[in-house]
């Protein structure tokens, strides 16, 4: 009697609706609630992965609603699933601590908290709104930044900690930073110029230190014409506009400060129109761009 009553306390008969409405919220999460940790793996799994496909076909955007259908077919499964499961009469489980409403949300609350270290110390995403980037970072592509060793350290508006510039930059990097007139908007643009560096544009001609920037057409397209430069065995690709008036510049890199521009050469407003851009304002250094 005694093993009879034991076993009645810590059997527990979970509620279909609530693992239904969690299936559709947060899917893994259903099926911690449901005790099984090993579906809500390969639930977290699938999640991952359909967001993956989801995110390429919205890229490809050759059936614009296909990507939405995807993300809405596996909470509704789950949900269907979660709920069949707590259905079952026979389903009587001990009641594990990640299934109790603590532990639920004890989960939930070290993911947010895991995801907001990675974005304020160490990758984080941003997307393009403008054209300035072209043909590197097309508007509206995501770009993954690397912020470690640049001392804003934060995310979603909200400063952690702030220290001096530790990571070193070189010419081509492509760099989000603080505008110098509003340190609230984040901008992104190549580095140019270097502490030191002499900087001339003349004539849509780049000169570093006095020596042209080698410039070699690659292809025409309709917004003009898509050049690789190349210098110090750094190269890129910019794309120059014969029909726009050249916007030129001379000037020489103060100390602790960089000259940037876009590669979208004669559509982007960079150092040639609000100067120099000093090292505390740099934010982060572009590591992969998703166009």
């Amino acid at each position: 009697m005694e093993n009879s009553t034991a076993l009645v306390k810590t059997e527990w008969n979970p509620n279909r609706w609530v693992a239904a409405l969690l299936g559709i919220l947060v899917p893994p999460l259903s099926m911690l609630y449901l005790a099984k940790a090993r579906l809500a793996l390969y639930y977290f799994l699938a999640t991952v992965l359909i967001a993956l496909i989801a995110h390429g076909l919205s890229l490809k955007d050759t059936v614009p609603w296909l990507d939405n259908v995807l993300t809405l077919l596996l909470p509704i499964a789950c949900a269907v699933h979660a709920y069949k499961l707590a259905r079952n009469k026979a389903f009587l489980l001990p009641r594990v601590w990640y299934s109790r409403w603590y532990g639920l949300i004890g989960i939930v609350a070290c993911i947010y908290m895991t995801l907001f270290i990675e974005s304020s110390f160490f990758f984080e995403t941003f997307r393009m709104p403008a054209a300035s980037m072209a043909p590197t970072m097309p508007p509206g592509s995501t770009m993954i930044v690397n912020k470690l060793g640049f001392g804003h350290y934060g995310t979603y508006g909200i400063t952690v900690l702030n220290t001096p510039l530790s990571k070193k930059i070189e010419r081509g990097d492509i760099v989000v930073y603080q505008s110098n007139n509003d340190q609230k908007v984040n901008y992104a643009h190549r580095v140019i110029g270097l502490p030191g560096d002499v900087i001339s544009y003349k004539s849509k001609s780049l000169y570093i230190n006095n020596i042209a920037v080698q410039a070699t057409p690659v292809h025409e397209t309709g917004d003009g014409e898509i050049v690789e430069e190349r210098y110090d065995h750094k190269s890129w690709s910019t794309l120059i506009d014969s029909a726009r008036p050249p916007h030129d510049f001379e000037g020489k890199v103060p100390e602790h400060q960089y000259f940037v521009m876009g590669d979208n050469r004669d559509n982007s407003g960079d150092s040639r129109h609000f100067g120099f851009i000093p090292e505390e304002n740099l934010v982060a250094k572009v590591v992969y761009v998703s166009k």
